[in-house]
């Protein structure tokens, strides 16, 4: 989401670690828009790493999905 601080967290840290990532704008994107209400989600950020998805700023679970 634009101005979320939580998914700049998230971005920020996987920046920092040299981890590609693809960041999705829910407000633009209908696809984005339909996974978030089709899992119920109401809020953002959602890290999806493998099969795995991770709600909120979670770093200690993104790192564990990682391996790192």
């Amino acid at each position: 989401m634009p101005e979320c601080g939580f998914c700049r967290m998230v971005m920020d840290f996987l920046k920092a670690r040299g981890i590609e990532f693809e960041e999705v704008s829910i407000p633009s994107s209908k696809e984005a828009q339909h996974f978030m209400e089709s899992h119920g989600y109401i809020s953002a950020p959602v890290t999806v790493i493998g099969d795995k998805e991770i709600m909120g700023a979670e770093i200690s679970e993104i790192k564990k999905a990682l391996g790192l």
